[in-house]
């Protein structure tokens, strides 16, 4: 991998360890139990950053690694050229 490169990120490590525990868990519970009155945000900027900044990077890595178009297949497989 080229310097400045950004890293392939499979779609169980994407998901599991960055997307659903930084921000889908963490959204669930303020729903479930509300905003803790001292948080004024519900992520910091840095932390928007980084879950988006990871969504991007797995929807933009090369073919065979690509999940934008997971939704659409009919069989839930991932796209391969």
């Amino acid at each position: 991998m080229a310097a400045g490169s950004p890293r392939i990120i499979n779609l169980e490590e994407g998901w599991n360890n960055e997307i659903k525990k930084n921000a889908i868990d963490r959204l669930e519970a303020i729903l479930n139990g509300g905003l803790d009155k001292k948080q004024s945000k519900m992520f910091t900027p840095a932390e928007y950053a980084q879950t988006y900044t990871t969504c991007y990077n797995m929807c933009t890595q090369v073919s065979e690694y690509i999940y934008i178009y997971m939704p659409l297949l009919p069989t839930g497989g991932a796209v391969s050229s």
